[in-house]
C-alpha cells in the first residue's frame, strides 16, 4: 500500500516547475481521527502567503482523489532557520550563520555556531562566530545543521 507521503510526493514533484516551487520537506503525522500533512516548499524568489495558498489548493484538490481518510493540509516555507539537509544546502547558504550539531570521533556531542565558510569533499569549514576560528567538520559527524537568524546592527 502506498503511503500518504508517497502520494503527496507523486502529486507535487512532477509539478514543481509549473508551480515555481521546490519541495523542501513533507511531514505526515497520524492524529486521533485524521492525518496532519505538512508540506514545506521553497523558491529562489522566496515563499509568500499567496504562493502557499496556491500550492495548498493545487495539492488539496488532487489529494481528495487519492486519500480516503480525513486530513488537514498545511503548506509553508521551511522558515528562516531552515534545516540544512545536504551538501547542496550548505553550498547554497555559504557565508550564512548556522548551528551545526555533531557527534565527534570520540562520540561526544557538540554544537558549533558559525558561518559556513566552505565545503570541500566531505568536509564543512565553519568560521566560529565568537572566535573567528575556522574549524573542519567531517560530514559524517554532522547530526543536524540549520541556519540561524542573526539581527544585524545598522
Amino acid at each position: 500500500m502506498q503511503s500518504i507521503l508517497d502520494k503527496v510526493k507523486k502529486i507535487i514533484v512532477p509539478h514543481e516547475e509549473e508551480l515555481n516551487v521546490e519541495l523542501f520537506d513533507i511531514n505526515c503525522v497520524k492524529l486521533k481521527n485524521s492525518w496532519l500533512i505538512k508540506i514545506f516548499i521553497d523558491s529562489e524568489e522566496g515563499i509568500t502567503v499567496d504562493k502557499c495558498q496556491e500550492v495548498s489548493k493545487f495539492i488539496g484538490n488532487r489529494l481528495d482523489d487519492v486519500i480516503e481518510e480525513k486530513y488537514r493540509l498545511e503548506v509553508s516555507s521551511p522558515g528562516i532557520e531552515r534545516s540544512l539537509r545536504n551538501d547542496k544546502d550548505y553550498r547554497k547558504y555559504k557565508s550564512y550563520l548556522a548551528e551545526i550539531k555533531i557527534t565527534d570521533s570520540q562520540g561526544l556531542k557538540k554544537t558549533h555556531v558559525g558561518y559556513i565558510d566552505d565545503l570541500e569533499e566531505d568536509i564543512l569549514y565553519l568560521k566560529i562566530k565568537e572566535t573567528q576560528e575556522i574549524i573542519k567538520i567531517p560530514f559524517t559527524e554532522i547530526i543536524k545543521g540549520k541556519l540561524k537568524f542573526e539581527f544585524k546592527n545598522k
